[in-house]
């Protein structure tokens, strides 16, 4: 699940989207290009806003930090 939620590894998923989005334009997004359902999740988790970039790799940074700090 961790590695699923790397940097590099949303950053596939999320290449090409014009921001800003809502955050059911990115969970629409994410799933016509077969995202993993922990990318889905933590997109899902996020306040409806218009979101950037920055905003989602701040989200996976504090997902990827919770799964961690479970270990």
């Amino acid at each position: 699940m961790t590695e699923q939620l790397s940097a590099p590894s949303y950053q596939v998923h999320m290449k090409g989207i014009d921001y800003p989005k809502t955050r059911q334009e990115v969970i629409s997004y994410v799933r016509e290009h077969n995202a993993p359902d922990d990318v889905i999740r933590v997109v899902g988790e996020m306040q409806d806003q218009h979101l950037t970039f920055t905003d989602l790799a701040r989200a996976f940074g504090e997902a990827k930090g919770r799964l961690e700090g479970r270990r």
